[in-house]
Formats: structure tokens, sequence, C-alpha cells
């Protein structure tokens, strides 16, 4: 089990210091699926399914991928600054209403498998995350690709109501950086269902001109964070 312990907070400066205490062999619920769940949130969200997702994106020209540490599962997300307005929406509903579909468990459930066993198929890569199992302490020990005893107890249910606790304000951060209007950020979040679960600006950085091709010059930033749960 994991115990959370709160050292600092402050709900005029919506942070909170955390410390986590990690009994032997423990481990969260979230870092024994967060492989399948980074793959089935992408496969169909809203009223989309995932062929219908998949397709909407691709037409704005946007490139997406997840990834996944104990703590948080991140995603990613490529386009045209001008295009934005239309992809936010369908990132959105990846993280607030993925579809989760039983018939896709056990494909994703595969390659998680695969890509688990396909370990041994790169040396070096295996043997640099088994010197972070030995020397790092937990959770920083752990990967992305999960265990395959847990991989093969998943049920559908189980995720789904993993997903629903986890993707909660607390923690949730939404940053952006390129050919964006900084200003125009958080009314667009707002505008979106992404409003749903985020406080206010915590960051922003200078802006480079919107012509600007220079990449000398610091991007455009700006960071969307929740509030503590």
């Amino acid at each position: 089990a994991i115990t959370r312990r709160v050292l600092f907070g402050d709900p005029r400066l919506s942070c909170e210091l955390r410390y986590f205490e990690v009994a032997p062999g423990g481990y969260s619920t979230l870092e024994r699926h967060e492989h399948v769940h980074g793959v089935m949130i992408l496969r169909g969200a809203g009223t989309r399914d995932s062929r219908q997702y998949s397709d909407a994106l691709d037409a704005l020209g946007c490139e997406r991928r997840t990834t996944a540490n104990p703590f948080h599962v991140l995603m990613t997300a490529t386009a045209l600054g001008s295009k934005l307005a239309d992809a936010l929406p369908l990132l959105t509903d990846a993280v607030l209403r993925p579809r989760l579909e039983a018939d896709h468990l056990d494909p994703v459930r595969r390659l998680a498998l695969q890509a688990l066993e396909g370990l041994t198929d790169d040396p070096q890569h295996l043997v640099m995350l088994r010197l972070g199992l030995r020397f790092l302490p937990p959770p920083y020990n752990r990967t992305g690709y999960g265990h395959a005893d847990g991989l093969n107890r998943l049920t559908i249910e189980g995720l789904r109501q993993t997903w629903k606790r986890r993707a909660v304000p607390g923690g949730s951060i939404l940053s952006f950086a390129g050919a964006v209007d900084a200003k125009a950020l958080l009314p667009l979040a707002k505008a979106t269902a992404m409003g749903a679960i985020l406080a206010g600006v915590i960051c922003l950085m200078r802006s480079t001109p919107a012509a600007s091709t220079d990449f000398r010059e610091p991007p455009r930033f700006c960071a969307v964070r929740g509030r503590p749960a």
C-alpha cells in the first residue's frame, strides 16, 4: 500500500507538499494498470468510436501519445497552433470521457504483455530498468510496463473505476508550448469540458512573436493546474 502524508498545504496557493510512504511490495492501483490505461483512453472517446476518434485527430494533423509513471498518466499532442481550438475538445474527451470499451481490453492487454516480453530483445533498455529497480527507492524504481500477473487480472470494470477515481482535479496539469495565444488559452480551456478539472494559470512565460522562426527564442508557454483534491 501507499500512504500519502501532506506536509504543507495552503488553499490560497492552490498547492500541497506531499510525502509518500510505500510499504514493501506495495503498489498503487494506477501503477499496475498504467500502460493499459494509456492505450485504452485513445481508443474511442466521447461520441466517437476508436476509428472515428483516430480519424478526427488525424484530419487535424494532431500526433498524440501517452506515457505513464507511478503518479501521473501523461498525454502529449503535437499540432499546428491554428488547430488548437479543434484539437483540445477531442483530447479533453480522452481524459474525461474515454469509452474504455470491453472489446478493446484483450487486444490492449496482449499489446502490453508483448511489450513486457519484448524487453528481452533490448538488453540495454532491460539492464537500465533493472538497475532502476535495484537502486532507486519505490515508487521511482517502477516502470510503465507493469507486471504480467497484474495485466492478466485486469477487468474492464476495474479499469473504468480506476480512471474515474484518477482523472480528477487534484494534480491535473494542462500545458502548452509553441505558436499559441497565451492570453486566449484559459478561456479556451474553460470553453471545453477541460474547464471542469482546471483551476487557473500558475505559470505564464514570455511569448515569442507569432511569426517568429528563431528557435533560439523561448517558446510560448502556459500551464494550467487543477486544485488539490
